[in-house]
């Protein structure tokens, strides 16, 4: 605990790593389907098209940039950016958005955001400060998100409302900074934002006291919160390694998508052997390359079992067999046998625990 100051720093940011540029296809998908809905094309000249997206996790950065940059000429609703942050809240955003919410406390959340924003927003950087009883969280925007600053800044903004808001400090006395010049139109914000907030600062930053910091979130769990640092951990692994990894993890996770929206599953999930002929190497190099990698072929599919398995039972509520079902197991016995081994308790347990 920092009883005076203390500057926590993502681990990037220590080691100056590279990562690879994708982006989760959640943002990309609601944007062109709200265009879709009046008539509008964003994917007009791509490469890619809707049903593709909607099946997998990730997607080129490139590509989400120009979707990014249409839809922002398209649409001339003032607050766009906050409504769109809005919609997505925290509980949208997989392991980063669990993680916080499982935190201990808010402050153990809000790092948490820091220290793994990359896993959802290649195009960010953020750290948390603590000072004279403040916590200050900036996010820094690379280069290439500064024509989009605005509205990036008012989406994080809800996203990172929502989870204090879901934390139990629903009245903490927040202060947000914008990293650009109040606008003739900013009226809005006052709507939108549970706090104060000014303008023409160096970087985005959120201002809480350091006593909302410790208020204990309500939606802590132990279990889920260290689950969601390994999962983070794995993905941040993962956008630093060679294409090995990615392209391991990418064609488990598109099988498992497929899978899950399928009304009647079918959809094989690879193996070892299946995914090395893929790529074009043997199973044998492929072990080699993920144990240089610092993982195994067990611990990617297992991390995004985990992942697939919680947000099935948070958001779809589906019965567990039909959860097993979706995700490759024959029968409730291996599925349970999975739940088991994944997260220590069996699924009807698992299932209460999550949804109380």
């Amino acid at each position: 605990m920092c009883h005076y100051s203390c500057h926590l720093v993502t681990k990037d940011q220590e080691d100056g790593a590279n990562f690879m540029q994708e982006m989760p296809t959640a943002y990309a998908v609601m944007m062109v389907r709200d265009a879709s809905q009046q008539g509008e094309d964003l994917l007009y000249d791509l490469t890619i098209d809707l049903e593709v997206i909607e099946k997998q996790e990730f997607f080129p950065f490139d590509d989400f940039l120009t979707i990014l940059d249409r839809y922002t000429r398209w649409n001339d609703q003032l607050d766009w950016g906050f409504e769109f942050g809005h919609r997505l809240g925290i509980a949208s955003h997989g392991a980063l958005g669990f993680g916080a919410m499982s935190a201990p406390t808010v402050r153990d959340g809000l790092t948490f955001l820091a220290r793994y924003i990359r896993t959802r927003a290649c195009y960010a950087r953020s750290s948390v400060i603590t000072a004279n009883d403040t916590i200050k969280v900036t996010i820094t925007l690379d280069e290439q998100m500064q024509p989009y600053i605005r509205r990036m800044s008012e989406t994080l903004s809800m996203i990172f409302q929502s989870y204090i808001e879901s934390a139990g400090a629903s009245s903490a006395p927040t202060l947000w900074h914008f990293p650009f010049p109040e606008q003739e139109d900013s009226a809005f914000y006052a709507r939108w934002l549970h706090g104060g907030y000014r303008f023409s600062a160096d970087v985005l930053m959120l201002e809480v006291p350091g006593s909302v910091g410790m208020v204990v979130s309500a939606l802590r769990d132990e279990t889920i919160y260290q689950s969601s640092i390994a999962q983070c951990e794995a993905m941040l692994s993962s956008m630093r390694e060679d294409p090995t990894l990615a392209r391991v993890r990418n064609s488990l996770s598109a099988a498992y998508e497929m899978r899950m929206n399928e009304t009647s599953p079918s959809t094989p999930i690879p193996d070892a052997i299946h995914i090395a002929d893929t790529i074009g190497i043997s199973k044998r190099t492929l072990i080699r390359k993920l144990k240089e990698c610092g993982t195994t072929f067990q611990k990617v599919r297992d991390g995004l079992l985990r992942e697939k398995i919680q947000r099935l039972i948070r958001r779809e509520q589906l019965p567990m067999l039909e959860i097993g079902h979706r995700l490759g197991y024959q029968d409730a016995a291996n599925f349970s046998r999975a739940c088991k081994r994944l997260f220590g308790e069996p699924p009807g347990s698992l299932r209460a625990r999550l949804l109380f």
